[in-house]
């Protein structure tokens, strides 16, 4: 706004200050900025204060002729020339014209059509109307699952999950979006070894990097065009374990998603496999809420489809506060052992496990597929889970998703874990478990 005194200047002065000033706004042409700014400086410069009513407007469809700048406010136009509601009789606001770019009757996704162009804001401008709400869902209530009532005795050759549910998969994200293997970072050479395979047709590598609570993160995600489970690769260190989920990707189809840490365990002192807090749920160390981005970008990747994370042992006991590193012979005491009905089987060993997760009291359906392991000499350990430790598996069963395994193995035991993912998947549909 311009000092009072400035406002007694000639008026010559006036109209080239203000179409100088609009020229700097788009789309305010002279013969709406002009009047508009008259009006202003009329009121600052009035002895007694005056309510200035909106200007009224005038439809762009009617048949009286346009105002231009040739016919619009007279250069003699004072504050004592004004109608009775306070406003200059030839001071209109025009309703802005159709958009020209659009063809009548055609529109933009979340755009008006054409002859329903949004208006401009401009003084006096009633705010435009909303477009039609959706009803928003209101947030989930993060809390135990409930179980699936299922029965608790297995058959000889029960499957470990449920079959799969036949849906169509998800169409690929567009091939532009998907970058190349030698984009990838990649510090430890684990998209380099699987390189023929990821570098096929049906496989998409994207990447995502952000910081959070000062630390940056690194999340790569491979998708295929098949439904499957979500493949999950927490520790960057276990080389075996993302070559492992690669091929069980390029067999069974889903999703792969990897942390990458630059080859090492951590990133910057925080496992990234107890780093999940958000929703309310969270744990001692974190506390609550204290990664919600890094929490939401597993939580996009989880669908009906069942969760299978991979791990392998390369240096001893870890202090996790999990299951981590420990052996058959020392199971937390929150935790159910269920041992392999045969000991010697190929596929037990102590440090050979999966780890399935309840809410307490355990359910049926959890009980009977760690029955269903043991019975195929596999190793099981039902996690009971109750106030959350920021791990994957706890944040799964704690917002409602109840087919999560971890199948850990010995670092070397490539094999042993291939053929446990055989069991495990061996009741799945036909059209998943296919190349």
């Amino acid at each position: 706004m311009i000092s009072a005194a400035s406002a007694q200047q000639a008026v010559g002065v006036i109209q080239q200050r203000i179409e100088n000033t609009f020229d700097l706004v788009i789309g305010n042409s002279a013969d709406l900025a002009i009047p508009l700014t008259r009006r202003a400086l009329a009121r600052r410069s009035a002895e007694d204060a005056m309510i200035i009513e909106p200007l009224p407007y005038r439809d762009a469809a009617a048949e009286e002729p346009e105002i231009t700048s040739s016919t619009a406010v007279s250069e003699d136009v004072t504050a004592e020339e004004r109608s009775t509601d306070g406003a200059p009789l030839t001071d209109i606001a025009r309703l802005p014209r159709p958009r020209p770019d659009l063809a009548e009757g055609d529109a933009e996704d979340g755009e008006p059509d054409a002859g329903e162009a949004p208006l401009d804001l401009v003084a006096g401008a009633p705010a435009p109307p909303f477009p039609e709400s959706r009803p928003v869902e209101a947030p989930k209530q993060v809390a135990a699952a409930e179980p699936r009532q299922e029965p608790a005795a297995p058959a000889k050759d029960a499957a470990i999950l449920p079959a799969a549910t036949g849906s169509s998969a998800p169409e690929l994200v567009a091939r532009s979006s998907c970058l190349p293997l030698d984009k990838v970072v990649d510090k430890d050479g684990d998209f380099k070894r699987n390189a023929e395979i990821l570098a096929a047709p049906g496989f998409c590598v994207t990447e995502d990097s952000f910081k959070e609570r000062r630390r940056p993160w690194t999340l790569q995600t491979v998708r295929t065009n098949r439904p499957g489970p979500l493949w999950a690769v927490m520790h960057d260190d276990e080389d075996m374990s993302f070559d492992g989920a690669v091929e069980a990707l390029r067999t069974y189809g889903g999703t792969l998603v990897a942390v990458d840490t630059g080859g090492k365990r951590n990133q910057d002192g925080i496992d990234p496999n107890r780093n999940f807090s958000a929703e309310g749920i969270g744990c001692a160390k974190l506390g609550t809420d204290a990664a919600p981005r890094y929490t939401a970008f597993f939580r996009a990747l989880m669908t009906d489809e069942p969760i299978i994370a991979l791990h392998n042992n390369s240096e001893g006991n870890i202090p996790t506060g999990g299951l981590g590193h420990v052996s058959m012979k020392n199971v937390p005491k929150d935790m159910q052992a269920v041992p392999a009905a045969d000991p010697e089987s190929p596929l037990a060993g102590d440090h050979s496990i999966v780890l399935l997760t309840s809410a307490t009291p355990i359910s049926a359906t959890v009980e009977a597929r760690a029955k269903a392991l043991a019975a195929k000499g596999i190793n099981a350990v039902i996690e009971k889970v109750g106030k959350g430790d920021c791990s994957l598996s706890n944040y799964a069963i704690l917002t409602g998703h109840p087919d999560y395994l971890n199948i850990t193995v010995d670092h070397g035991e490539r094999d042993k874990q291939r053929k446990i993912i055989e069991v495990i998947m061996s009741g799945r549909n036909d059209a998943v478990a296919t190349q």
